[in-house]
């Protein structure tokens, strides 16, 4: 066998186990972002180990699941949970759930992301129509549309901080909306006599004010529904 064909081979023995290494940091709930520039970072290494005469058999290690746990944690990362195998001897996902200040953390900041298109787009449109038609209705419809929005800034907050986590399934994903939603639903009465009291202000205090209560209330939604599902 060319020395070529030996070389391709390693490089392919290199790229397959560094692939099993990043399902088990997907399954530890790494984000993308991390588990991209260790495996490149992992592949420089290897590489240059194998060019400097290494055996590759000898470089990748057969307990792939706890050499991705312990360069996460060298990393920095802590895991959802410590590895675990199954009877057949792979490795099983954590049983750990979501990472509750997490969730809570990225309600807060996507609430005030809401928040902020909901000042700027949806506040001096619905103002407008206030001026011309300034009834309770209208301005019950105003606030319902900017808490919507502030809805969505908290579920794109918490869908973009858990890419990727092993927790947040089809059934753990519904858990998360449903206390959005209801978190919403709570607040949206909350919001509505704080803009009527602010004659609704757009001054940022009263705002950000308002999109704490909305994020507050969905992260309490949130912490809820989750700890539910887990001890169902």
């Amino acid at each position: 066998m060319s020395e070529a064909e030996l070389a391709r081979r390693a490089a392919d023995r290199i790229e397959a186990w560094i692939a099993a290494v990043d399902a088990e940091w997907c399954t530890l709930g790494v984000p993308p972002r991390d588990r991209r520039a260790w495996a490149v970072a992992l592949e420089e290494d290897l590489d240059e180990s194998a060019d400097a005469g290494a055996d590759v058999g000898d470089l990748l290690v057969d307990d792939v699941a706890g050499f991705a746990h312990d360069l996460a944690l060298a990393n920095g990362f802590q895991p959802v949970a410590e590895p675990r195998d199954r009877a057949d001897g792979t490795p099983s996902a954590p049983s750990g759930g979501l990472p509750r200040a997490a969730v809570i953390g990225a309600a807060l900041v996507g609430g005030v992301l809401g928040a902020c298109v909901a000042w700027w787009v949806v506040y001096p449109l619905g103002l407008q129509s206030l001026g011309e038609v300034s009834d309770l209705a209208a301005a019950v419809v105003l606030d319902t549309t900017a808490v919507v929005v502030t809805l969505v800034g908290v579920v794109a907050g918490v869908r973009w901080r858990l890419r990727g986590h092993p927790a947040l399934g089809v059934g753990t994903d519904g858990r998360v909306v449903l206390g959005v939603l209801a978190g919403g639903a709570v607040a949206t009465g909350p919001v509505v006599l704080l803009s009527r009291a602010t004659a609704y202000s757009t001054w940022s205090p009263v705002l950000l004010l308002e999109a704490g209560v909305v994020a507050a209330c969905c992260a309490a939604g949130i912490a809820v529904t989750t700890r539910s599902g887990r001890s169902g």
